[in-house]
């Protein structure tokens, strides 16, 4: 009807149909729907602030547990929620919340979050990570850059990496016990890449001291020439988060016991440990 009345008004018009075109399709409602439901699951979270079983997350959007259960896994397995293995029940995780925080630091000009990173990353002048486990991995929600043109092309959020091989991901392990970080470090070994295999045993030891140190040191996987300090940050957002520091390997024999105490000043003021 809308393209009948439309064709109708360009004839009125003396208009070339060819030229004029057609009023765009209606948009599928199963496509909208598509879209728009993983953002009606986070606007559920923070209208009931609490974490929501898969039944609940059903019956309150009204679709079936199925489908809820299917776009629940895609979603935690993007990053953007949290299982709890204990209650089975699910909540946002800090990829979400950090979605929209930069308008909130902009409309609310303090001490937010994002701004909390940035200047981190300009005090230390180095790029500062945050990541989370996904699985295997630790996935990088956000990244801060000291200067106004972040090499982006090379490290950016929702990227992926070995969780046995990066210093964020070691100190997200220090959350599991170790017979668990053996199953997740021999899981990895069986998935992933090969280059990037670890001995397990070897590196449970090193786990050890990354505990008794409170922070760990690796080769930054996303530059040959750089390391990552991290630490371990407490579980805000649904899941155990990690921080760390991007460094040139010739600046870091002298730096790590400073970069290690920004990144617990930063820990005590702006995540609250």
């Amino acid at each position: 009807m809308l393209n009948e009345a439309a064709d109708a008004e360009v004839s009125a018009a003396g208009c070339d149909r060819h030229h004029a075109g057609r009023l765009p399709a209606r948009p599928n409602r199963s496509i909208l729907r598509s879209a728009t439901r993983p953002l009606e699951i986070i606007e559920l979270f923070a209208a009931l602030r609490r974490p929501l079983s898969v039944s609940e997350i059903a019956c309150a959007l009204e679709i079936p547990q199925s489908s809820s259960s299917v776009l629940l896994q895609a979603m935690s397995g993007a990053g953007f929620i949290a299982r709890d293995r204990k209650t089975r029940k699910y909540l946002p995780s800090v990829r979400s919340v950090l979605l929209s925080n930069w308008v909130h630091d902009t409309f609310l000009q303090g001490s937010g979050l994002l701004q909390a990173l940035d200047a981190l990353s300009i005090e230390a002048n180095a790029n500062v990570r945050l990541g989370v486990r996904n699985g295997v991995h630790v996935q990088y929600v956000h990244v801060s850059w000291p200067s106004a043109e972040p090499r982006t092309n090379r490290l950016s959020p929702g990227m992926k990496l070995p969780i046995g091989s990066d210093a964020l991901g070691r100190m997200l392990l220090l959350a599991e016990n170790e017979n668990d970080v053996r199953g997740i470090l021999r899981h990895g070994n069986a998935v992933g890449d090969a280059a990037h295999a670890v001995n397990v045993e070897d590196l449970v030891n090193e786990l050890r001291m990354h505990r008794v140190d409170r922070f760990a040191v690796c080769r930054d996987l996303s530059a040959q020439d750089d390391l990552v300090i991290a630490i371990q940050l407490p579980a805000r957002f649904g899941a155990p988060a990690a921080i760390g520091i991007g460094v040139a390997v010739s600046g870091h024999a002298d730096g790590r016991s400073r970069f290690a105490a920004l990144l617990r000043d930063f820990a005590a003021e702006a995540w609250g440990a």
